[in-house]
Order: C-alpha cells, then structure tokens, then sequence
C-alpha cells in the first residue's frame, strides 16, 4: 500500500477552499495531484470488485461437481444454491446437504474403485436410479453394481433389509454402518466396502460450504 505517500499532497491542498467546494471538485483536485493516485484507487476498486465475486468461484470441484450432478434441474451456481437454501430454513439446509453428501461418497467410490483396478467405472446420469448407484468392471471382468449408503449406525437395519433385497448388489456405506452391520451380520462384509466416517464426510462438506 502506497496510502501515505499520498499525504504530503493532500496537506498541499487548500483547506479553506475544500470547505467551499463540493465533494466532486475535491476529488478532482487529487487526482490532478498525482497520477499514481488514481492508479491506486483503480487498482483498489477492481480488488473489492473482485471479493465480491470470489465467493461464486472459489467452490471445492468435488462439490460443485456433486452439485451440478445432485441437481439436474437447477440452472444456477452451486453458490447461488446454497445461498436460497439457506434463506428457507434449517429444513432446507439438511436436505441440501444430505443430496451433496450422498454425491461426494459417490465421487469418492469411484476414485476408490478405480485405484483398486476397476475399470469403465459410471454413475447413472439419473440422480434417482433405483437399486445401485455405481456400475463397474471388475479386474476379472465381471459387471458390479454398487449401492452408496451414509449415516449414522442407527440406519444400519434399513442397508441391511436392502442388502437382503438386492444380493446381486454390494454397498460401500459409511463406517457407522460398517461396523454395526459387520457385528450383526458377518456375512455380508464380503460384500460392503467402507467409505469412511459420516461425520467427517459431513465435516468436510461443511468446511466446503462455508
């Protein structure tokens, strides 16, 4: 910052005359005093103008990527999103989260799945697909359909039932519901994968938002 530079000039200027004339003559007057002035103030503008927008791109690319395919029919910004969101109410806020929350586990499967050599790995274009949530190939060629589940343990008998339902299906859920559903019924950790914390997924996202 160059603001003290400034302040030999300004004290040249005559106080009695700024008393009498308007505010546009004063300004006038400082810049007629240096050139380096207005540059400053240009330079200092373009930079408020700048925060001023920075919020609508300085967006985590997994959450807007998850936004962008969580909402479909929205044809604004993750930012403006959120913000309208906010504005309803709590109620709002939690199902908004809850539909990023789902997508980020999704994108974090895939990243997973390939790094275990699965390949030709896609979510459905269609954020309401029944059923699975994931497809992909294994490393021994075999189509796998994968289910992504979130949450606390409590919903851990709800992934059980559609476990039940959908043996073709193998889940990747949370470790809240890993672990409770692992001690109720062993047999069926051959087929899920745990995806990490709920609360720490929650917490990143949080971080993202805000």
């Amino acid at each position: 910052m160059q603001s003290l530079d400034f302040l030999p000039a300004l004290r040249e200027l005559p106080a009695e005359d700024q008393r009498r004339r308007s505010f546009r003559e004063i300004i006038e007057d400082l810049h007629l005093t240096d050139s380096a002035l207005h540059a400053a103030e240009f330079t200092a503008s373009v930079s408020f103008g700048m925060w001023a927008i920075w919020d609508q791109v300085n967006v985590d690319d997994t959450l807007a990527q998850a936004h962008a395919s969580a909402f479909t029919n929205f044809e604004g910004s993750l930012y403006e999103h959120w913000q309208e969101m906010a504005e309803r109410g709590p109620e709002s806020v939690e199902g908004f989260i809850n539909a990023l929350k789902g997508k980020v586990a999704e994108f974090n499967l895939v990243e997973t799945l390939e790094s275990r050599g699965f390949a030709d790995v896609r979510i459905p274009d269609d954020p309401t697909q029944p059923v699975w949530d994931i497809v992909a190939t294994a490393p021994d060629g075999e189509t796998v359909f994968w289910q992504v589940k979130t949450g606390a343990a409590e919903y851990a008998g709800e992934v059980q039932n559609a476990m039940f339902d959908n043996p073709d299906v193998n889940f990747a859920v949370s470790s809240e519901i890993y672990d409770r559903i692992a001690e109720r019924s062993p047999e069926l950790i051959e087929r899920m994968v745990d995806i990490g914390s709920t609360v720490e997924l929650e917490g990143s996202i949080d971080e993202g938002l805000g």
